[in-house]
């Protein structure tokens, strides 16, 4: 596994077998947020690739097979204040990587059978700030980025063409979603942060609407979602009070469980727990983790108290369930059997 930089200064690689925590390629300046996300070629070759947030004008490349790291392609230049590219995620129809607009005006294509060749393809999206911050792959193979700042659904289809599709969303209003989750009927969902209802988006059809009630009063109010093996998604609150449910099936929004406040931001990493069916979502700046019971709609903070710190995790993922031992069963012969041939004793000489 491989974490790539973002103010710190070197990859770090990660061999969950050996448990080695190593830094790999060459030391780059600290603190100066150079990448947020990678993607994995869909070749022979598996390389990762991230493409420049902030702090650098060179699409990053790691060999997983060698640990090797290199800045790769010609050089994007663009403005010290702007971050370019947020949301990385690659197309396995068209085999090319694709990264979603934040500061910069249009697509970045990288092509990883060309040496990680980047090129900005698609239309000029205009000087807004923080457009995107986040890609998804729908089952049709175009892939989807809700409007953070942006007014409008970017689509990059299946042979890498850029459009914006569906109605103009929220008027004047800022960081409207942070994520995107891909629903048990196909459909793509994002929670609202500071929107005011949910997005979701029908793939095959290319356009999107709201859907579910109202929520809140305009505060950041969900970062993170998870769909849940019983085919809804759950979303943790960021700064909402409530958990929110959506049903996929039936186009439904509710908020379940007790009010957790909005004094502060809660929960910003939710995922369905391997083996006992519940969600968990890691404290940001809560004290407690979050724990949900989708079966009986019960919500309650579990754990030890963590203290004060605000930005506690930002990431959470499923592990491996731990495995029992083999059962060993042990075949023996009847007593009442004949003993096989081979097992006979040899003959006496005489």
């Amino acid at each position: 596994m491989y974490c790539v930089p973002y103010d710190t200064g070197k990859v770090l690689m990660i061999d969950p077998v050996k448990e080695i925590f190593e830094e790999v390629g060459e030391k780059t300046k600290d603190a100066v947020s150079k990448y947020t996300e990678c993607a994995a070629a869909h070749n022979f070759t598996g390389f990762l690739y991230a493409a420049p947030f902030k702090g650098t004008d060179y699409v990053l490349e790691i060999n997983p097979m060698t640990g090797i790291v290199r800045e790769v392609g010609e050089r994007i230049p663009h403005h010290t204040s702007d971050a370019m590219w947020w949301g990385v995620k690659a197309s396995p129809t068209c085999l090319k990587i694709f990264a979603a607009p934040y500061d910069a005006r249009r697509v970045l294509m990288i092509d990883p059978n060309n040496g990680g060749r980047a090129v900005e393809v698609g239309p000029d999206l205009g000087d807004v700030r923080g457009k995107y911050c986040c890609l998804e792959l729908a089952p049709n193979g175009n892939l989807y980025a809700p409007p953070f700042n942006a007014s409008q659904v970017l689509q990059i289809d299946s042979k890498g063409n850029v459009s914006l599709t569906g109605p103009k969303l929220g008027g004047s209003k800022v960081r409207k979603y942070s994520c995107l989750v891909l629903g048990a009927n196909k459909l793509l969902y994002a929670p609202p942060l500071e929107a005011d209802q949910v997005l979701e988006i029908n793939p095959n059809r290319g356009d999107s609407k709201l859907i579910g009630p109202v929520i809140g009063t305009g505060e950041a109010k969900y970062a993170c979602a998870c769909l849940h093996s019983n085919r809804k998604i759950y979303a943790a609150p960021l700064e909402g009070r409530r958990v929110l449910e959506i049903d996929c099936e039936d186009h439904e929004v509710r908020e379940i469980g007790f009010d957790l406040g909005s004094e502060m931001e809660k929960y910003s990493c939710i995922c369905e727990a391997p083996v006992t069916g519940k969600l968990y979502a890691a404290p940001r700046a809560a004290r407690q983790f979050l724990e949900i019971d989708p079966e009986k709609g019960f919500v309650r903070e579990v754990g030890p108290d963590l203290g004060p710190l605000a930005r506690k995790y930002t990431v959470m993922l499923p592990g491996r369930p731990i495995q029992p031992p083999p059962v060993v069963k042990v075949e023996r012969f009847a007593t009442t059997a004949a003993v096989p041939k081979q097992l006979a004793a040899p003959p006496v000489a005489q």
